[in-house]
């Protein structure tokens, strides 16, 4: 488990051959159903939150994933050649 909330838990999911950046599932603390997933989206350089159809969040709780896409996004960022990005961060 990558990190959890009162009503969330975002996991590590397992990454496909070839993939190089990490996914992780956004899961009901409560019932485990999976409500979308934080990935690694080329073209904004960023993570990004994609919700399975239906899904309802309150302010508290895509706050929370907002958050966890930062992270990771700072994280990706990090791990990258300080020069090449000029050290700017991540709104």
């Amino acid at each position: 488990m990558v990190s959890a909330h009162e009503f969330l838990d975002f996991v590590q999911v397992d990454r496909p051959p070839g993939r190089k950046t990490e996914i992780v599932a956004v899961c009901n603390r409560e019932t485990r159903l999976t409500l979308g997933a934080i990935a690694f989206y080329p073209k904004w350089r960023r993570y990004v939150f994609s919700p399975k159809p239906n899904m309802v969040f309150d302010a508290m709780c895509l706050t929370r994933v907002g958050l966890e896409c930062q992270q990771k996004t700072r994280t990706w960022r990090g791990s990258k050649e300080k020069g090449k990005w000029g050290g700017r961060r991540v709104a």
